[in-house]
């Protein structure tokens, strides 16, 4: 580990504030991305910038804690975490169609409580089954990790 002229107060200090700067950015650029795009549809030339910069921050800040087999200590990794984490994105993915079809009625989507519910659902498996695919990954890395010898 590299030498710093901080101390450990002031190290933890700087990583919270880093912490909360990406939780801002990523939040902003999703929330900015929904906004577009239920009122202005999926037009790539409206969405284009900000897509090419949340694709690789979602992929960083998703990939590089697997690698070193470390969880986020906010989202719990047990089965009501997973239910929990899934069923919101189900119902965000359901509302924002909702609002969209709502906004934009000469859109292609039915408006039926159906897709609504169809939406919701799929969302919530498909979310679940990512989510527990993730957890595997990881306590695998961290197995791994664990069983190798120390360089020190």
């Amino acid at each position: 580990m590299e030498k710093t002229s901080f101390d450990e107060r002031q190290e933890k200090q700087l990583l919270r504030i880093e912490h909360i700067g990406s939780a801002i950015g990523w939040w902003g650029l999703l929330t900015a991305i929904m906004v577009q795009w239920v009122l202005f549809g999926s037009d790539f030339s409206r969405l284009g910038g900000e897509i090419i910069v949340f694709i690789p921050l979602s992929l960083y800040l998703g990939v590089s804690p697997i690698a070193k087999g470390l969880r986020d200590r906010y989202w719990p990794a047990s089965l009501r975490g997973k239910l929990l984490i899934s069923l919101f994105f189900g119902v965000a993915a359901a509302c924002l169609n909702a609002a969209a079809v709502w906004l934009r009625p000469e859109s292609a989507w039915n408006s039926t409580a159906g897709m609504f519910l169809i939406l919701l659902i799929s969302m919530f498996f498909v979310s679940f089954i990512f989510l527990s695919f993730l957890q595997k990954l990881t306590d695998h890395r961290a197995n791994r990790l664990e069983k190798e010898p120390d360089d020190e």
